[in-house]
């Protein structure tokens, strides 16, 4: 029996250097501004405060091919704390071999261990694949829009 090549586990500050180039590589392929020194400095927060949010990294035989990032905050509606899944990315060569979903229930078992009854994310109309992903693992539309506003 061969060891699973995969692994999934919360990061830590000491995990920050091998997760960089993959958050990275999200941040390229969807053209969004990277700015690696305030990247660094959100995401040393973030681990520093587990309370506001995690970051889950895949590995394959140590090496990080994904990440998922999850925020914390308090609904009214869902009555308590809910995990934002605000962005997943898996390197496009290691797609469609069940890694993403076995990330997604991955997640979802431990938070619910957790107490957090909800996860919530946003899809871009442009990946529909992922939209399929998010589907087959009993995410649904909620026919609202997320709005922003920078401030």
């Amino acid at each position: 029996m061969t060891a699973d090549p995969i692994s999934l586990r919360w990061a830590t500050v000491a995990d920050l250097d091998d997760a960089l180039p993959v958050i990275r590589g999200f941040y390229r392929h969807f053209e969004f501004p990277w700015d690696e020194d305030r990247k660094r400095a959100v995401l040393l927060d973030l681990l520093a405060d587990p309370g506001r949010g995690r970051l889950l990294l895949v590995r394959h035989d140590e090496r990080v091919i994904g990440y998922a990032l999850i925020a914390f905050y308090l609904s009214l509606e869902f009555d308590g704390r809910v995990a934002l899944l605000d962005e997943l990315f898996l390197r496009p060569e290691t797609r469609g071999a069940g890694v993403g979903a076995r990330l997604l229930e991955h997640l979802a078992a431990s938070l619910k261990a957790e107490g957090i009854p909800v996860v919530r994310l946003e899809v871009d109309d442009r990946h529909p694949e992922a939209a399929s992903l998010y589907a087959r693992h009993g995410f649904r539309t909620d026919d609202r829009r997320t709005w922003s506003r920078r401030i």
